[in-house]
């Protein structure tokens, strides 16, 4: 089943638990309590550009804008023994050679 947050609703519910920003690209970490998710979402792109999540067990889910500007990954779920701020978000824009992650000096091995 492909977890996508639109396509279950989880969206409804779902609050930024982190952003960060690079040249003017907005990354987000929403969360939804509901769903107990997460997943990595970008505003402001362009083409090509893409966000990544993972978890601390290694699970990764990442998206590249296709169209217009924006665009989400789909969800992780989270749990007690891993909560949302557990989870690593980057965003890269590859014409500029650039990433972003948050936690702030986080890496995507």
């Amino acid at each position: 089943m492909r977890r996508e947050p639109q396509a279950m609703d989880c969206h409804w519910d779902g609050t930024t638990v982190r952003e960060t920003w690079l040249r003017g690209l907005k990354i987000q970490l929403r969360y939804s309590a509901a769903c107990r998710a997460v997943w990595g979402r970008i505003e402001n792109g362009t083409v090509g550009d893409s966000v990544t999540i993972k978890d601390k067990g290694g699970r990764e889910e990442s998206a590249t804008i296709r169209v217009d500007n924006d665009t989400y990954t789909r969800m992780l779920a989270v749990s007690a023994d891993a909560p949302p701020d557990s989870v690593i978000i980057c965003g890269q824009i590859p014409r500029y050679q650039e990433s972003e992650c948050s936690p702030l000096g986080a890496v995507l091995p």
